[in-house]
């Protein structure tokens, strides 16, 4: 009795392994897999340092980080200090050329700042070359004293993606009916 189980429980096995024999192209289950990937190197705090523009004798740090959402901007400026606020700005561009303005800051006053902008590190990373400039005062805002690029987000690399081909499956022993 113990060998009749044994043998119909080794032949019903037997005959569901090989049941999938009977198929002879494999077709790979589908994956999920990039396309592509960006490598953002600013999701963590970082600092610019402020170079004096013109001899202006103003140089000094900027720290950016995300406080709940929204980039937290702390400028620290040494050197020579102005008696009146310097408005100061994020700007598309460089230092040598700057642009339009795209984030307006809180002004420099005693040599410092705190700003919150409205959008994350990711989002402000995205915008391309932007700078932080300090201006010598509102009335003469077309005077630069300091002057620091913002890092630029790495771009997307592409990634392969992988090719399905259908492969005949090697059978060596016929499907089994019953």
């Amino acid at each position: 009795m113990r060998k009749t189980v044994f043998a119909l429980i080794t032949t019903t096995i037997a005959g569901f392994a090989l049941a999938g024999c009977t198929n002879p192209y494999q077709v790979p289950s589908p994956t999920a897999s990039p396309t592509s990937t960006t490598q953002t190197t600013l999701a963590k705090p970082f600092t610019i340092q402020l170079a004096a523009v013109k001899n202006s004798g103003q140089s000094g740090t900027a720290t950016f980080e995300e406080v709940n959402g929204k980039v937290k901007v702390t400028v620290t400026i040494t050197g020579k200090k102005s008696t009146v606020p310097e408005p100061e700005h994020i700007h598309f561009g460089t230092c040598a050329k700057p642009g339009d303005v795209i984030y307006p800051l809180s002004d420099v006053v005693n040599g410092s700042a705190i700003t919150m902008l409205p959008v994350d590190i990711a989002t402000l990373s995205s915008k391309g070359q932007l700078i932080l400039n300090i201006h010598k005062s509102v009335q003469e805002s077309n005077v630069y004293m300091a002057c620091g690029a913002l890092p630029v987000e790495a771009t997307p690399t592409p990634m392969a993606t992988p090719k399905t081909t259908l492969k005949p499956k090697a059978t060596t022993t016929p499907a089994m009916k019953y």
